[in-house]
Protein backbone atom coordinates (compact mmCIF):
# COMPACT_ATOMS: atom_id res chain seq x y z
CA UNK A 1 0.00 0.00 0.00
CA UNK A 2 1.42 3.38 -1.03
CA UNK A 3 1.48 5.59 2.07
CA UNK A 4 0.88 8.73 0.00
CA UNK A 5 -2.13 7.43 -1.93
CA UNK A 6 -5.54 7.31 -0.31
CA UNK A 7 -7.63 4.29 -1.25
CA UNK A 8 -11.28 4.55 -0.23
CA UNK A 9 -11.62 0.78 0.22
CA UNK A 10 -8.95 0.98 2.94
CA UNK A 11 -10.16 4.26 4.48
CA UNK A 12 -12.21 5.43 7.43
CA UNK A 13 -13.12 9.02 8.37
CA UNK A 14 -12.23 9.72 11.99
CA UNK A 15 -13.87 12.88 13.30
CA UNK A 16 -12.30 13.78 16.65
CA UNK A 17 -14.27 15.83 19.18
CA UNK A 18 -16.28 18.08 16.85
CA UNK A 19 -18.57 19.25 19.65
CA UNK A 20 -20.35 22.62 19.68
CA UNK A 21 -18.82 23.72 22.99
CA UNK A 22 -15.37 23.23 21.46
CA UNK A 23 -16.22 24.31 17.92
CA UNK A 24 -17.60 27.69 18.95
CA UNK A 25 -14.17 28.71 20.23
CA UNK A 26 -12.06 27.87 17.15
CA UNK A 27 -10.89 30.73 14.97
CA UNK A 28 -12.30 29.44 11.65
CA UNK A 29 -15.44 27.55 12.63
CA UNK A 30 -17.53 28.21 9.50
CA UNK A 31 -14.76 27.06 7.18
CA UNK A 32 -13.95 23.85 9.02
CA UNK A 33 -17.60 23.02 9.52
CA UNK A 34 -18.29 23.34 5.78
CA UNK A 35 -15.29 21.20 4.86
CA UNK A 36 -16.09 18.57 7.49
CA UNK A 37 -19.62 18.39 6.12
CA UNK A 38 -18.24 17.81 2.61
CA UNK A 39 -15.96 15.03 3.84
CA UNK A 40 -18.86 13.34 5.67
CA UNK A 41 -21.26 13.71 2.74
CA UNK A 42 -18.66 12.26 0.37
CA UNK A 43 -17.95 9.40 2.78
CA UNK A 44 -21.68 8.66 2.76
CA UNK A 45 -21.82 8.74 -1.05
CA UNK A 46 -18.89 6.33 -1.41
CA UNK A 47 -19.73 4.24 1.68
CA UNK A 48 -16.54 5.09 3.55
CA UNK A 49 -17.13 4.38 7.26
CA UNK A 50 -17.17 7.27 9.71
CA UNK A 51 -16.22 7.15 13.39
CA UNK A 52 -16.98 10.06 15.72
CA UNK A 53 -15.34 10.64 19.08
CA UNK A 54 -16.20 13.08 21.84
CA UNK A 55 -14.12 14.56 24.61
CA UNK A 56 -15.91 14.26 27.96
CA UNK A 57 -19.42 14.15 26.49
CA UNK A 58 -21.00 14.71 29.91
CA UNK A 59 -19.52 18.20 30.11
CA UNK A 60 -19.01 19.16 26.45
CA UNK A 61 -21.99 17.49 24.78
CA UNK A 62 -22.25 15.11 21.85
CA UNK A 63 -21.05 15.61 18.29
CA UNK A 64 -22.27 18.86 16.76
CA UNK A 65 -25.62 18.40 14.96
CA UNK A 66 -24.04 20.21 11.99
CA UNK A 67 -22.10 16.97 11.39
CA UNK A 68 -24.05 14.33 13.30
CA UNK A 69 -27.26 15.05 11.39
CA UNK A 70 -25.49 14.00 8.17
CA UNK A 71 -25.24 10.35 9.22
CA UNK A 72 -27.92 7.74 9.81
CA UNK A 73 -26.18 5.97 12.66
CA UNK A 74 -25.76 8.49 15.49
CA UNK A 75 -22.99 6.92 17.50
CA UNK A 76 -19.97 8.53 19.11
CA UNK A 77 -17.33 7.05 21.34
CA UNK A 78 -16.50 9.12 24.40
CA UNK A 79 -13.08 9.65 25.87
CA UNK A 80 -11.37 11.56 28.64
CA UNK A 81 -7.82 10.95 27.37
CA UNK A 82 -6.56 13.40 24.77
CA UNK A 83 -5.37 10.67 22.41
CA UNK A 84 -8.03 8.34 21.07
CA UNK A 85 -5.51 5.51 21.38
CA UNK A 86 -5.73 5.75 25.17
CA UNK A 87 -9.38 4.66 25.08
CA UNK A 88 -9.91 0.92 24.73
CA UNK A 89 -13.39 1.25 23.19
CA UNK A 90 -12.04 3.46 20.39
CA UNK A 91 -9.04 1.22 19.73
CA UNK A 92 -11.41 -1.77 19.49
CA UNK A 93 -13.73 0.12 17.13
CA UNK A 94 -10.80 0.97 14.85
CA UNK A 95 -9.60 -2.63 14.89
CA UNK A 96 -13.12 -3.90 14.14
CA UNK A 97 -13.40 -1.54 11.16
CA UNK A 98 -10.28 -3.13 9.68
CA UNK A 99 -9.16 0.02 7.85
CA UNK A 100 -5.52 1.11 7.79
CA UNK A 101 -5.95 4.57 6.25
CA UNK A 102 -7.58 7.21 8.41
CA UNK A 103 -8.85 10.60 7.27
CA UNK A 104 -8.61 12.58 10.50
CA UNK A 105 -10.70 15.69 11.12
CA UNK A 106 -11.74 17.54 14.28
CA UNK A 107 -10.78 19.80 17.15
CA UNK A 108 -8.23 20.88 18.48
CA UNK A 109 -5.33 20.60 16.05
CA UNK A 110 -2.61 20.96 18.67
CA UNK A 111 -4.15 18.80 21.42
CA UNK A 112 -6.51 15.86 20.77
CA UNK A 113 -5.97 15.70 17.01
CA UNK A 114 -2.19 15.94 17.36
CA UNK A 115 -1.83 13.36 20.12
CA UNK A 116 -4.22 10.98 18.32
CA UNK A 117 -2.41 11.33 14.99
CA UNK A 118 0.96 10.67 16.65
CA UNK A 119 -0.34 7.55 18.38
CA UNK A 120 -2.19 6.31 15.28
CA UNK A 121 1.00 6.54 13.23
CA UNK A 122 2.90 4.73 15.99
CA UNK A 123 0.22 2.00 15.81
CA UNK A 124 0.80 1.54 12.06
CA UNK A 125 -2.06 3.56 10.58
CA UNK A 126 -1.62 5.79 7.55
CA UNK A 127 -3.03 9.17 8.48
CA UNK A 128 -4.39 11.81 6.10
CA UNK A 129 -5.24 15.19 7.63
CA UNK A 130 -7.21 17.70 5.57
CA UNK A 131 -5.86 20.96 7.02
CA UNK A 132 -9.15 22.78 6.51
CA UNK A 133 -11.06 20.15 8.53
CA UNK A 134 -9.19 20.68 11.80
CA UNK A 135 -8.74 23.75 13.96
CA UNK A 136 -7.73 25.27 17.28
CA UNK A 137 -8.69 28.34 19.26
CA UNK A 138 -5.60 30.13 17.96
CA UNK A 139 -4.30 29.97 14.41
CA UNK A 140 -0.69 29.69 15.61
CA UNK A 141 -1.55 26.56 17.63
CA UNK A 142 -3.36 25.09 14.61
CA UNK A 143 -0.31 25.67 12.39
CA UNK A 144 2.02 24.24 15.03
CA UNK A 145 -0.18 21.13 15.29
CA UNK A 146 -0.10 20.66 11.50
CA UNK A 147 3.69 21.05 11.45
CA UNK A 148 4.12 18.41 14.15
CA UNK A 149 1.71 15.98 12.45
CA UNK A 150 3.69 16.31 9.21
CA UNK A 151 6.92 15.62 11.11
CA UNK A 152 5.34 12.50 12.65
CA UNK A 153 4.51 11.21 9.16
CA UNK A 154 0.92 12.27 8.49
CA UNK A 155 -0.07 13.32 4.99
CA UNK A 156 -1.26 16.92 5.34
CA UNK A 157 -3.76 17.69 2.59
CA UNK A 158 -7.02 19.59 2.14
CA UNK A 159 -10.65 18.55 1.91
CA UNK A 160 -10.99 18.98 -1.85
CA UNK A 161 -7.95 16.81 -2.58
CA UNK A 162 -9.34 14.16 -0.21
CA UNK A 163 -12.76 14.27 -1.94
CA UNK A 164 -11.17 13.64 -5.33
CA UNK A 165 -8.95 10.87 -3.96
CA UNK A 166 -12.04 9.17 -2.55
CA UNK A 167 -13.85 9.56 -5.89
CA UNK A 168 -10.89 8.27 -7.97
CA UNK A 169 -12.68 8.88 -11.32
CA UNK A 170 -15.14 11.31 -12.85
CA UNK A 171 -18.25 10.53 -14.85
CA UNK A 172 -20.02 8.35 -12.30
CA UNK A 173 -23.30 9.19 -10.54
CA UNK A 174 -21.36 9.25 -7.24
CA UNK A 175 -18.85 11.70 -8.66
CA UNK A 176 -21.62 14.02 -9.79
CA UNK A 177 -23.07 13.99 -6.25
CA UNK A 178 -19.64 14.71 -4.76
CA UNK A 179 -18.85 17.40 -7.30
CA UNK A 180 -22.03 19.28 -6.38
CA UNK A 181 -20.61 19.74 -2.85
CA UNK A 182 -17.70 21.85 -4.06
CA UNK A 183 -18.51 25.55 -4.05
Amino acid sequence: MNRWKLNREDALVLCIDYQDKLAKSVYNREEIEKHNQNIIKTANIYKVPILFTTQYKKGLGDVSPALFDLVDKKESLDKTAFSIMEEESIVKALEAAGKKQLIVTGIESHICVLSSVRDLIDAGYQVFVPRNCISSREESCHINGLDQMREYGAVISNSESILFEIAKVSGTPEFKQMQALIK
